[in-house]
C-alpha cells in the first residue's frame, strides 16, 4: 500500500478508533450535560414563578389588611366627630352661663395640667390674680375642655389602630411562614 506494515495500518486503525471513540463520549457527553442544564434553568424558572406568586398573595393580603385598618379607622374618627357635635349642642343646655366668673386659677390650672406643667409655671396676665375672672362663659370652657377630650381620643384611637394594623400585618406574616 503506502509502504505501511500491518502493524502501522493497526496502530493507525486503533488510534483512528480511539479519536472516533471520544469525539462519540464528548457528543454523548455534552448532550447529556445540556439536558441537564436546561433542566437546571427549567426548575429556577418554575421556582423564580411560584415565588412571585407567593409574593403576590402575600402583598394581596396586607393590603387587605391595610384596606380594613383605614375603614375602622375612618369609622372610628366619624363616630368620634358625631359624638364632639352632639357633645357640643348640649353644653348650653347642660352648662348654663349663670355663673359670672370662671378664675383666672381655674384656666391656669386647667392650661398647666394640658401642658404637664406645674400651675406656677404658667403665667397670669399682667395685673391679674388668680382670683380675677377672667371673661370666660362657663359654657365656653367646657366646650373647650370637650373639644380637647374629643382630640386626645382621636389621638388615642389612631394609635389603636396603628396596634392593631401591626398586629394584624405581623400574625399575617407569621402565617405565610409557618409550615
Amino acid at each position: 500500500m503506502f509502504g505501511l506494515s500491518l502493524t502501522s495500518i493497526k496502530l493507525i486503525a486503533m488510534f483512528a478508533g480511539a479519536v472516533i471513540l471520544a469525539v462519540f463520549t464528548a457528543t454523548i457527553t455534552h448532550k447529556v450535560d445540556l439536558a441537564k442544564y436546561n433542566q437546571l434553568l427549567l426548575n429556577y424558572s418554575q421556582a423564580q414563578v411560584k415565588v412571585v406568586q407567593q409574593a403576590k398573595l402575600e402583598q394581596a393580603a396586607q393590603d387587605q389588611i391595610a384596606l380594613n385598618s383605614a375603614v375602622d379607622e375612618a369609622t372610628a374618627q366619624q363616630k368620634i366627630v358625631v359624638q364632639m357635635q352632639m357633645v357640643e349642642k348640649e353644653v348650653l343646655i347642660h352648662v348654663p352661663d349663670t355663673i359670672n366668673c370662671i378664675t383666672y386659677g381655674v384656666l391656669r390650672v386647667l392650661d398647666a395640667s394640658a401642658r404637664g406643667v406645674d400651675p406656677d409655671s404658667v403665667p397670669l396676665p399682667p395685673g391679674e390674680l388668680d382670683g380675677t375672672c377672667a371673661g370666660v362663659t362657663p359654657s365656653t370652657l367646657v366646650t373647650i375642655i370637650a373639644d380637647n377630650y374629643a382630640i386626645a381620643r382621636a389621638n388615642a384611637e389612631q394609635l389603636t389602630a396603628l396596634q392593631a394594623f401591626i398586629r394584624a400585618v405581623t400574625a399575617e406574616s407569621q402565617k405565610d411562614k409557618t409550615p
